[in-house]
């Protein structure tokens, strides 16, 4: 289980144009210097070396380089190492970074680029790590770029205190020119680090999503409601999500629950295999472009919901999805390996979360399935919003022991205490005809498994639902809403 949400970090990409020929070749001296440094440190990271601050001092190839530029490339190499890491805990391939990328190495091979464009391809951004203010020093959130007062460009401090500018090619799109406002007003407080990069053609400013929204108004926004939380139970092909306001342990009162589903864009990517297109006909491209814009736009409207809502915490399960052989068939496992996207809807969904001063939290997925819909069967919703329900438990419960340390810390996360949904426990005894004087939530789930013929989960069959748009008619992802209280109880 997660410990408090970690920072969430965005980055916005803008095109950028040189004022001179001089300005861009000294940047690019500066970025070879400092690739240099970077593929060191990323080397010596993977071999288990130690890495200081002044380890690159004695390369007599990096004199455009500083301290904080030195150590600014350090940390990318880092950076960089850690990425390939956490890549290899979700695949059974070995992971190899390739600077430049595989597309332009590929290039190279087949003769389409020269050995100058591989080299100039592979050059690392100029990087610089954002700094606050320490005390009395200002920093102004970065030591060597700053954005300029009209907010048309940045201007960076090259070697000899000499200040170069660097225009916007092109007007800022309005969330980038929302985002560089506010940029701007906390880089005159000096109050969050900054970083940059800079290559040939754009700049890249990262920042902290929690911090740049910190303390700015945000109008025409329902207050929070203490407790009350949205939780969502994910599948390749469903998003089931609820609201619930948590009064105490066992009490709760569900504000809203629906499921959206994205079966018909799973479907149809299906019917295009079944019909041999390669992956790089139109119609597949197509359709992958079209999934990663819907994941966006599910994740969006899951916020918005979470905001009309006014709620005050946002949990998801903890899924450690490793690319493998499910021994279910090939259509099962490409669903599950390849065209499941849950971490881009996650991470959309955190930094989102930080925008709008919503908790979000990584609670322990296991059971959490079982338990929802063997509490909270008789509230009218099928498995994956009765998960919801029962996640949203889990991270109201996780929020007060853990976080807000209100709660006394008992081992009621993965199953609750028996006497908190004493009553629904009962009655769902009643519906499977279990009989036990002693109720171990455990035990009646290994119970229920070994026998192939009862099934626990309620399906979307056995409910009363309405499908409709959910934002367009023109995407696959629809809304799935229940007529509550007519519940088919078919456990066979």
């Amino acid at each position: 289980m997660s410990k408090q949400q970690k920072d969430t970090y965005s980055t916005i990409k803008i095109p950028v144009e040189y004022n001179s020929t001089e300005d861009r070749m000294l940047i690019s001296a500066m970025r070879r210097q400092q690739t240099h440094i970077i593929r060191s440190a990323f080397k010596k990271y993977e071999k288990g070396l130690p890495v200081k601050d002044n380890s690159f001092d004695n390369y007599n190839d990096i004199y455009l380089l500083d301290s904080w530029l030195k150590r600014s490339a350090t940390k990318e190499g880092k950076a960089i190492y850690e990425a390939e890491k956490e890549q290899q805990k979700s695949s059974e391939k070995k992971i190899r970074t390739c600077f430049g990328g595989k597309t332009l190495m590929n290039d190279y091979r087949s003769g389409k680029v020269s050995k100058d464009e591989l080299r100039a391809g592979r050059l690392s951004p100029l990087v610089c790590v954002g700094e606050a203010d320490s005390g009395s020093t200002r920093r102004f959130g970065n030591r060597k770029f700053r954005l300029l007062d009209d907010l048309s460009g940045i201007r960076i401090l090259m070697p000899g205190k000499k200040w170069i500018q660097v225009k916007f090619s092109t007007k800022l799109l309005k969330n980038y020119t929302k985002i560089v406002r506010l940029l701007y007003m906390h880089q005159v407080a000096g109050d969050m680090p900054i970083t940059y990069k800079i290559d040939a053609n754009f700049v890249y400013i990262s920042y902290k999503v929690n911090e740049l929204y910190k303390n700015v108004k945000i109008v025409n926004r329902p207050k929070q409601i203490q407790n009350r939380v949205l939780a969502i139970d994910l599948n390749p092909n469903y998003v089931g999500w609820s609201v619930v306001d948590w009064k105490s342990h066992g009490d709760f009162h569900i504000v809203e629950s629906n499921t959206i589903t994205i079966k018909d864009l799973n479907d149809a990517e299906f019917a295009m295999k079944r019909q041999h297109l390669p992956s790089t006909h139109k119609k597949r491209k197509k359709i992958k472009n079209e999934r990663h814009n819907e994941i966006f736009l599910i994740s969006n409207a899951l916020i918005s919901i979470a905001v009309h809502y006014g709620c005050s915490l946002f949990g998801y399960e903890q899924l450690a999805i490793v690319a493998k052989d499910n021994k279910k068939g090939t259509n099962y496992n490409r669903l599950i390996n390849n065209m499941w996207l849950r971490r881009p809807l996650i991470d959309n969904i955190r930094k989102n979360c930080a925008k709008s001063n919503i908790e979000c939290l990584e609670v322990m997925c296991e059971y959490s399935s079982f338990v929802g819909n063997f509490i909270f069967r008789d509230c009218g919703y099928a498995d994956m919003c009765l998960a919801s329900i029962e996640i949203g438990r889990r991270t109201y419960e996780y929020y007060h022991q853990y976080i807000a340390n209100d709660f006394a810390k008992t081992k009621n996360i993965l199953f609750p205490n028996v006497d908190d949904f004493r009553e629904q426990i009962e009655r769902t005894m009643e519906v499977f005809n279990l009989k036990d004087s002693e109720i171990d939530l455990r035990k009646i789930y290994y119970a229920l498994k070994a026998d192939s013929k009862i099934m626990y989960r309620v399906s979307l069959s056995a409910c009363q639902t309405v499908v409709s748009k959910l934002l367009s008619n023109r995407i696959y992802a629809k809304k799935i809403s229940f007529k509550k209280n007519n519940l088919v109880q078919n456990v066979t």
